[in-house]
């Protein structure tokens, strides 16, 4: 049987995901979307690489674009196209770290450099506009018009939740220590309009609702995957030490996609250097040399389906990666 790849708390209830997978023969099978192709002279930043995928096959990515700008590329993976520039007004970014699918086709961006979030439309115009009051790295739009954020280390709250127009509805989550390894929790969507949160220093998935309220806590306790000591940091130029969460993502009806790295190596940016053939670097050679452990859990049914281990990391964007290969 063939899964594709969609890719992808407290603590009331507490449950506790154990046993090998549901079908044990089942394969993760990856659908390669798109393989994009080279900008001249731009740096991919890791830290800052969001993509999603509209509706007419085309996506959009930050990270892989000019200083301020959001890079469109067609469905073939080749450039097309800047959205915006660099600076403070309507439509101008600084440094614009992640996006999210959101209501009407329209799409959020959030950036970190000017501290807010800008909505654009389904034509890719630039519509509004709102601050934000504190930082945050990640971002999450649902269906009903909610809006999650999530905050880096030193926060006062993991979360923040709000509403349409950009007011706060409830902060939620742990308080995050400074030299914490949970920091900057990926985010996805629940079954039933809930938040879904990964940490980085285990195999932890809380659910919340967006007011804020924990639904419970999934936690997988597997040997490949012992918790990391939270209270330190480490050296920062090399990733949280493995294994980590890379990212989670839903696949609906209370299916969740979970990727884990496996190893440990000093991450350096590629730099993309024109259209001669030389030194390109599409993301699924990004991470070239990791291992990522990808499982499907089912929440509700409180099991693992499937499990399966990629050869270079797997980043999640707003619907399924990019360019993908796995084996059993």
């Amino acid at each position: 049987m063939l899964f594709p790849l969609l890719l992808a708390a407290a603590l009331g209830d507490t449950i506790s995901i154990v046993g090998p997978a549901t079908c044990p023969r089942c394969r993760i099978v990856p659908k390669p979307m798109a393989v994009l192709g080279p900008v001249d002279g731009i740096l991919l930043d890791y830290g800052a690489f969001s993509f999603v995928r509209l509706k007419d096959g085309r996506f959009l990515v930050t990270g892989f674009a000019r200083p301020g700008t959001i890079a469109v590329f067609g469905s073939d993976g080749r450039w097309q196209r800047d959205l915006g520039r660099r600076g403070g007004g309507p439509g101008e970014y600084q440094n614009p770290v992640r996006l999210s699918a959101w209501v009407g086709d329209s799409i959020l961006v959030l950036d970190a450099g000017l501290n807010r979030v800008s909505v654009l439309g389904p034509d890719l115009r630039f519509a509004r506009l709102f601050p934000l009051k504190v930082s945050h790295t990640r971002l999450l739009g649902l269906p009903g018009g909610t809006i999650v954020l999530s905050s880096p280390p030193g926060s006062e709250r993991g979360m923040t939740a709000l509403d349409p127009a950009g007011r706060p509805i409830a902060a939620f989550g742990p308080t995050i220590d400074p030299n914490s390894l949970d920091f900057q929790r990926e985010l996805t969507r629940g079954p039933s309009g809930t938040v879904l949160t990964g940490r980085v220093d285990r195999y932890d998935i809380e659910e919340f609702t967006t007011r804020g309220e924990a639904r419970r806590l999934v936690r997988r306790p597997v040997p490949w995957f012992p918790p990391a000591d939270s209270r330190h940091l480490g050296d920062a130029a090399v990733e949280p030490t493995p294994p980590a969460s890379a990212g989670i993502l839903s696949g609906g009806d209370g299916l969740v996609w979970h990727l884990t790295a496996v190893t440990r190596m000093p991450f350096k940016a590629p730099v993309i250097r024109g259209v001669d053939g030389k030194n390109e670097v599409d993301l699924g050679l990004l991470f070239a040399g990791k291992d990522t452990r990808v499982e499907l859990l089912d929440l509700r049914k409180r099991q693992v389906v499937a499990s399966g281990t990629a050869s270079g990391l797997l980043w999640p964007g707003d619907t399924s990666p990019l360019v993908a290969r796995l084996h059993d």
